[in-house]
């Protein structure tokens, strides 16, 4: 049977490329999008998904809280954290706390479709 993957990502344009890019991938994934964390969370109640990708620089409900909300209630949630490019301090700063709290994996962007791939297969598949 095919994964449910759910995106949350606050630029619709990241969101429309990931469906773009991942589109080989239909018929193993079965994709949703939201575009904050609160939506995320709605959706997850109604299709609970096997992974969530989750952008950690939103301007609502920020990567970090979703992380936690989504340990909360969906403990065996595959978690993949991503975040903003460049090897500045507060993004690798971020990107730890995301694996602190629970995040399964990590991409920085930018990152090619077959770097979220195998991102995503190795989480699916542990």
């Amino acid at each position: 049977s095919s994964t449910r993957i759910l995106f949350v990502d606050d630029e619709p344009n990241l969101l429309n490329g990931l469906q773009r890019l991942l589109r080989p991938m239909r018929e193993q994934w079965e994709m949703y999008f939201a575009t904050n964390g609160r939506e995320a969370m709605e959706l997850m109640q109604d299709t609970p998904c096997e992974v969530v990708v989750t952008d950690l620089f939103m301007p609502e409900q920020e990567g970090l809280e979703t992380i936690m909300a989504l340990r909360l209630k969906h403990p065996d949630t595959k978690i993949v954290a991503i975040s903003g490019g460049g090897y500045q301090s507060k993004f690798v700063r971020v990107l730890d706390i995301a694996t602190k709290l629970g995040a399964n994996s990590t991409l920085q962007k930018p990152f090619s479709s077959q770097q979220m791939i195998h991102v995503l297969q190795e989480v699916i598949h542990v």
